[in-house]
């Protein structure tokens, strides 16, 4: 199963969609909440509790606020995103560095082979090299985030 299949988006569809028949926009908590007294699951913020808390934005979302925002068809608006995302994946993976201002940077960086340990069984193994992709925030971003 992949990293996505287990990501709190994908849980938060998947158990708001198919549980509860709430909106996919719903908030959901790490732990996937609380069990109401019927023995139903529901989602962290529905059962009073205070704990962290996702709220999913897709892609799909995005190209609706920008055709919304900006008076275009969905179809121009998502010609939009798919062009902006295409050239930034073009560039990161041809190891060059994205600078969007007042948001951050994309930058493709390369990490050596290294040795681990297998955590059940012990055995020493090398993790390959490989290209990772790297997001720093810059610091509008980060002030926006934290509300000032």
């Amino acid at each position: 199963m992949s990293f996505y299949l287990r990501s709190p988006c994908y849980l938060s569809r998947k158990l708001t969609l198919s549980k509860l028949n709430l909106p996919a926009r719903s908030f959901f908590s790490f732990d996937g909440g609380k069990s109401n007294n019927d023995g139903e699951k529901v989602p962290a913020a529905a059962s009073g509790d205070k704990r962290i808390r996702v709220e999913c934005l897709s892609r799909q979302d995005i190209i609706e606020m920008i055709a919304e925002d900006h008076d275009l068809s969905k179809a121009k608006a998502d010609r939009v995103v798919k062009s902006i995302f295409d050239t930034i994946g073009e560039a990161v993976t041809e190891r060059k560095i994205v600078k969007i201002s007042g948001f951050g940077s994309f930058e493709n960086k390369h990490h050596k082979s290294r040795p681990y340990r297998h955590p059940q069984t012990g055995e020493a193994l090398t993790m390959d090299a490989q290209q990772r992709v790297k997001f720093k925030a810059y610091k509008a971003l980060k002030a926006s985030v934290n509300g000032k």
